[in-house]
């Protein structure tokens, strides 16, 4: 088992997978969220790192797999109350490689397709893809957030509150 760490030697982020599968290599670095462009572009703030270990290796099948676990914390803003909300993100994708949409079809149910044709790989963009995929659609804190709660259509009114065309429907039957 070969072991790449990216911390030290800064080795280049294309890589041919297959050639990783067969060394059943395991790649080791960590990534400023300042770093990912397009992570960058999601968060509330860049502060924060992302621990990636992905373990290349030969499922039973014969297929070659990626094996990832990526841990950290990005800052979102929080859509109900718009403030900054940290968000701790332990991510474990399997991934299984595929050259075409047919053999991807084929890949067992527990192992998401990553078709990388004859390519190189982009480590950097397979995680910034799976950092993106783990995001919430709308971030918000789990705790209330200390807004004012919206007004409940269906309770009463206030009565202050004004209602001019309360008596239409009255004053249109009285005048017919």
């Amino acid at each position: 088992m070969y072991y790449y760490s990216f911390m030290s030697s800064r080795m280049k982020e294309l890589v041919d997978p297959f050639q990783l599968v067969e060394r059943q290599a395991v790649i080791e670095d960590v990534y400023a969220v300042s770093d990912l462009e397009r992570v960058r572009a999601a968060v509330f703030d860049t502060g924060g790192e992302f621990k990636v270990r992905l373990a290349f290796h030969r499922d039973a099948a014969r297929h070659g797999v990626i094996v990832g676990h990526l841990t950290g914390t990005v800052t979102l803003q929080c859509q109900r109350c718009l403030e900054a909300m940290a968000l701790d993100l332990d991510i474990r994708p399997q991934l299984g490689l595929c050259t075409s949409e047919a053999e991807a079809e084929r890949l067992p149910d527990e192992l998401e397709p990553l078709i990388v044709g004859d390519a190189p790989l982009n480590i950097r963009e397979v995680v910034e893809d799976e950092i993106l995929l783990a995001l919430p659609i709308v971030a918000r804190h789990a705790r209330a957030c200390g807004q004012v709660a919206a007004a409940d259509p269906e309770g009463p009114a206030d009565e202050d509150t004004r209602r001019p065309f309360r008596d239409l429907r009255k004053m249109l039957d009285e005048g017919e």
